[in-house]
Order: structure tokens, then C-alpha cells, then sequence
């Protein structure tokens, strides 16, 4: 599954694999430590079989090796902006939901206005 994503680069490589593993909503709960944040107690990638089948299947998919600290820095980056981004898509679907609500007229029962 992972071996066919391709990519132009080690970096789009690495994103495409997190993408397809984890939702933005998983990509928001966990970091390369599993540190708490303010909020939340994160899960770690460190030391996660996932995280070794990402790497191993970048590696994998042809053109330059990647070595694992660079990919471990990549990865690092691209879960920094998930709980933001996670937050925003919240509020952008919620708002959705408003604007769907607020273009739907009430019903009239058969009566003109």
C-alpha cells in the first residue's frame, strides 16, 4: 500500500505515507515523544512499529535512500502543525453546517407568504 505512493522527493515521500497511514484527527494526537501537551496526553512514534513500516516502505520506494534521521525530521515537522490544522477543520465544517442551516427555508404548511 504503502510502496506505490512514489513521491518527487524524500519529503513528499514521507508526507504522502503519514497522510494515507493516519487521519488528521490521529496526526493531532500524537508526536515523536508522546509528551503531554497542555491538553492532551500524546501517544509516541518513536518507538511505534507504524512509524518503522512508514520508514521502511520510503526507503523502498526507489531513488535516493533516505537516512532515518532525515526522515524522523520530517515526520517531526509535519506532526508539529496537525493539532492547528485539526482545530481548523473543526470550525470549517461546524461553520458549514451554519450555512447550510441558515439557507434552508422553514416550512409553510401549504400557505403562501
Amino acid at each position: 500500500m504503502l510502496r506505490n505512493l512514489g513521491g518527487g522527493s524524500i519529503t513528499s515521500a514521507v508526507k504522502r505515507a503519514w497522510y494515507r497511514v493516519f487521519s488528521i484527527k490521529v496526526r493531532a494526537l500524537v508526536n515523536w515523544k508522546g509528551m503531554a501537551t497542555k491538553k492532551y496526553q500524546k501517544k509516541g512514534l518513536k518507538e511505534s512499529i507504524i512509524t518503522k513500516a512508514v520508514f521502511e516502505a520510503v526507503r523502498n520506494t526507489g531513488g535516493r535512500r533516505a537516512k532515518d534521521y532525515e526522515m524522523e525530521k520530517l515526520t517531526k515537522g509535519i506532526m508539529r502543525g496537525m493539532p492547528e490544522k485539526y482545530r481548523n477543520s473543526l470550525k470549517a465544517s461546524a461553520e458549514m453546517e451554519i450555512d447550510i442551516e441558515d439557507d434552508l427555508s422553514p416550512p409553510t404548511r401549504g400557505r403562501s407568504l
